[in-house]
């Protein structure tokens, strides 16, 4: 009985990181490679969130994000005692 194996190439991490540096202006792109396999995720999401900016228009977006993503979805820090 014969098994045939195939083998991935590897690229490796100093290649992928030279790719995505000529992609860094395309989010599409970028968006892209970061699909590609997860060895490709980090180098591509450096470039996606490379910067944030908040101003009068999504300011009050985002905080209301992070408030009602710590109501509903971090446990509370403090739990009294049943006693």
């Amino acid at each position: 009985m014969s098994t045939l194996m195939t083998s991935t190439p590897i690229i490796p991490p100093e290649l992928v990181d030279i790719i995505l540096d000529h992609a860094h202006n395309d989010l599409f792109l970028l968006t892209a490679c970061s699909l590609v396999c997860k060895a490709w995720f980090p180098s591509a999401r450096h470039y996606i969130f490379y910067s944030a900016s908040l101003d009068a228009q999504n300011a009050s977006i985002f905080l209301c994000s992070i408030t009602q993503r710590a109501i509903f979805h971090y446990p509370p820090l403090y739990q009294p005692n049943p006693g």
